[in-house]
C-alpha cells in the first residue's frame, strides 16, 4: 500500500464551488471530488461510487474544518483553506495539533459537517479594520 492510498485529508483550497454557500449531501460529495480533483485519489476508488467508497473507507461521513491561519491574515493574502476528514478523531488529532502550535501561528478556525464555503470575514482574525 502506498502513502497516497493512507492519505484520508484532502486539501479544498482552491477546489471550492465557485458559489458562495454551496452545500452537498453526502453522496453529492463523492462525486464532487471525483470530478475537481480525481488525481489525489488512490487508484482504487476512482471507479467506485458514494456507498462503495465510503465502506471501503469505514465511514459513515466524512468531517470538516475550514481555518484562516494567521495574525494578519489579510496581510499575507490568505485565503481559508478547508480540510476534510474521514473520520471525527483524525479531524480532533489535526486540531490537538493546530492548539499544540498556537502561539507560534495564529489561526482561526470553524468545524463543519458538510463541505462549505466561507469568507474571509467570517473568521475572528480578519481585521474589520483592514477592510
Amino acid at each position: 500500500m502506498s502513502d497516497d492510498d493512507n492519505n484520508n485529508i484532502i486539501n479544498l483550497d482552491n477546489h471550492r464551488p465557485k458559489k458562495k454557500g454551496t452545500t452537498f449531501n453526502f453522496n453529492e460529495f463523492w462525486d464532487y471530488v471525483l470530478e475537481e480533483f480525481p488525481e489525489n485519489l488512490p487508484e482504487r476508488f476512482k471507479d467506485m461510487d458514494s456507498e462503495q467508497a465510503y465502506k471501503e473507507l469505514g465511514i459513515t461521513k466524512p468531517y470538516f474544518i475550514t481555518i484562516l491561519w494567521g495574525a494578519d491574515p489579510k496581510g499575507h493574502n490568505q485565503k481559508p483553506i478547508t480540510y476534510v476528514f474521514f473520520t471525527k478523531d483524525e479531524r480532533e488529532a489535526f486540531v490537538n495539533g493546530m492548539n499544540a502550535m498556537d502561539g507560534w501561528e495564529t489561526y482561526d478556525a470553524h468545524m463543519h459537517d458538510y463541505p462549505k464555503t466561507f469568507d474571509v470575514t467570517d473568521f475572528d482574525n480578519w481585521s474589520e479594520d483592514d477592510e
